[in-house]
């Protein structure tokens, strides 16, 4: 038996980790990088600033821009395509109050404004009130403009097996995070 080995000492094992050992989040660019099971950290993934509990559930999904072609032959065929090759991925991702009274907001202004545009329009068309139904229709396109622009929305850019790239997080966010190198 050695005298230098010892069996009953501590192990002699680096304290320190391997440098992306544990990483799940990186930037590229104005793209957030990470995996699909990335736990994101308690700040807002819009400003930085500190996230209120519970997290924000995302459901991304993705598929190559190649398929919008398919949209020229038959919009269905499109569609059931578009269903069967898309990639999924689901991100919990922290906001901080001001970022999720406004997804409130932009909430109520889509659902709220989309059934508003509806009943007008069949209201418009079933007791013949031209003003109403022309009022609906017209509506639409400023509806849908102000839904969007309201809504702090993230998407995809590209979703593979590994890693999910995500557009719509804020300066602030990306800036504390480390360069995703491939």
């Amino acid at each position: 038996m050695s005298l230098d080995h010892n069996p009953y000492a501590p192990p002699k094992a680096s304290l320190e980790a391997p440098p992306d050992e544990g990483l799940e989040l990186w930037r590229a660019g104005k793209l957030l990088v990470c995996r699909h099971d990335a736990a994101f950290p308690d700040r807002c993934v819009k400003c930085n600033a500190p996230a209120e509990p519970p997290p924000v559930r995302y459901k991304l999904t993705w598929h190559s821009q190649w398929w919008y072609l398919l949209i020229l032959v038959y919009v269905l065929i499109y569609f059931v395509v578009a269903l069967i090759v898309r990639k999924r991925a689901e991100l919990h991702v922290g906001l901080c109050a001001k970022h999720q009274r406004r997804r409130v907001l932009s909430r109520w202004v889509g659902w709220g404004g989309l059934a508003a545009i509806i009943a007008s329009i069949w209201l418009g068309i079933a007791y013949d009130i031209g003003f109403l139904g022309a009022g609906g229709m017209l509506a639409i396109l400023p509806w849908a403009f102000i839904a969007i622009i309201l809504s702090p929305q993230l998407r995809a850019a590209r979703i593979d097996k590994e890693y999910v790239r995500v557009r719509g997080c804020g300066k602030e966010f990306l800036a504390s995070l480390p360069e995703f190198i491939e």
